[in-house]
């Protein structure tokens, strides 16, 4: 089924694992699409930015009628 693995931990890339583990089996994760309803989940301080753009562009669109 679907997951969504939390980061990596050290020692897996250490020893070279670098694709993301199943939580519940250990094996290696298949990428897989995120549809546009699914919930805003930033992993990372870049992540975490992009997406506060985003509300500011379309706070800034609400507020003044323009376009973002």
């Amino acid at each position: 089924g679907r997951v969504r693995p939390g980061p990596r931990a050290a020692s897996a890339l250490d020893e070279g694992r670098f694709e993301p583990q199943c939580p519940h089996c250990g094996a290696e994760l298949a990428p897989g699409l995120v549809g546009e309803d699914a919930p805003a989940d930033p992993r990372n301080v870049y992540a975490a930015t992009k997406l506060a753009q985003e509300h500011l562009a379309a706070s800034w669109a609400r507020a003044t009628g323009g376009r973002a």
